[in-house]
Formats: C-alpha cells, sequence, structure tokens
C-alpha cells in the first residue's frame, strides 16, 4: 500500500475512499513508530502534522484523548441511536443522513464542539444540516423568512 490510498479490508463493509474505509485504515497505524500497517513510514507531512497535533503545548493529555475518542466509523453508531427525521423535514432522511444528524447533534452537545463532516458529494450534508437546524431551533425569538425575500435582484 502506498500512503495516501484508501482501500477497505477484505470482508470490511467500508466502501474504499469512505470516512468509514479512512478510519479503519488508519487504526491500523502504528503511532509510536510512525509507520502504517505494513511497516511503511508514514508520509512526511502526516508525521509532522501528527508531531504538532501531539506536541502542542495548549493541549494537555486529557485534551487529545477526548478529541481522539470522538473519531469513529459511522457504522459503529447503532441503528436506534441515530437521528430521526424531524418533523418540519417534508421527506424522511436516509439512513447515512440520520447518522450525520446524530454526530452533529453529539458534537453540539459535547465538548468538542464542531467538527468536519466529510463524505463524498451528493449524499446530503446540506440535508442533514437542515436537519440540525430544525431539530435544535434556538430559543429566542428569532425571525425566519423565506429565502426569496432574502436574495433578491438588485433593484438598479
Amino acid at each position: 500500500m502506498s500512503n495516501g490510498n484508501y482501500y477497505s479490508q477484505p470482508g470490511s463493509s467500508a466502501l474504499p475512499g469512505s470516512l468509514a474505509a479512512t478510519i479503519n485504515r488508519v487504526n491500523r497505524f502504528d503511532w509510536n513508530n510512525m509507520v502504517d500497517d505494513a511497516g511503511n513510514p508514514l508520509d512526511a507531512r502526516l508525521s509532522n502534522y501528527i508531531d504538532d497535533y501531539v506536541n502542542d503545548p495548549r493541549k494537555t493529555e486529557e485534551d487529545i484523548q477526548q478529541l481522539l475518542s470522538n473519531i469513529r466509523p459511522d457504522m459503529d453508531i447503532p441503528e436506534e441511536e441515530r437521528g430521526e427525521t424531524p418533523e418540519a423535514m417534508k421527506y424522511p432522511l436516509y439512513v447515512h443522513q440520520q447518522v450525520a444528524l446524530k454526530w452533529m447533534t453529539d458534537m453540539e452537545e459535547g465538548t468538542n464542539k464542531g467538527g468536519i463532516l466529510a463524505d463524498d458529494m451528493g449524499l446530503g450534508k446540506t440535508i442533514s444540516t437542515l436537519a440540525l437546524m430544525v431539530s435544535r431551533q434556538s430559543p429566542d425569538n428569532i425571525k425566519v423568512c423565506e429565502l426569496s425575500q432574502l436574495v433578491r435582484p438588485n433593484p438598479s
């Protein structure tokens, strides 16, 4: 394997190039010796990034462990714990969008605020984000208007 190529282990349900496949792949890295599962040295950019991240004096060991504990493949979220489609949504969310909604909700409620929801283009990150927004509305009385009221041609 060359560094940077994404693959799934035989028998793995993760799609090649998916976030789950990437997480499964890096879980087998030997981070102490900075080599992959075949014993090849990790790319220098990754090694330098990890070194900068781990040796950042602003972070404690506990902070780092907390951040790393949130990295997991989506297949680890049991079906009964996945986010349900909010009532305000006209159409039901797909399973992967429910997983994204659950993950984003957990990120907002947890100590690690924010994150990167990354998957292939066209899978519905925008829909999942809208589902998060309507499921966790602000307690403040914020006026919401139609998009057509916000986006108008210049009158001149």
